[in-house]
């Protein structure tokens, strides 16, 4: 049996939470998951889309902030405008 392939992205540590972190700083304001995948998927190839999902749910609170269902936003730091 074939061990599976793995991308040099896939297997780096941090590198969808660089990317989704990437694109809210390209585009600042709310997206929706659909938005933040396909934009961690042009920066690192193929990506699970649960591994999008994971993070910004995990890191809401910490890095995000839900808006509504299935949309987010890079969380207001206190004094900044």
């Amino acid at each position: 049996m074939d061990s599976p392939q793995w991308t040099e992205s896939a297997m780096r540590h941090g590198s969808v939470r660089d990317a989704i972190l990437e694109h809210f700083k390209q585009n600042p304001g709310e997206a929706s998951v659909d938005e933040i995948y396909t934009s961690v998927c042009e920066k690192l190839g193929p990506t699970a889309r649960s591994s999008v999902r994971s993070y910004l749910g995990l890191n809401t609170g910490i890095w995000f902030e839900r808006m509504s269902p299935g949309r987010y936003r890079l969380k207001k730091v206190k004094g900044s405008r």
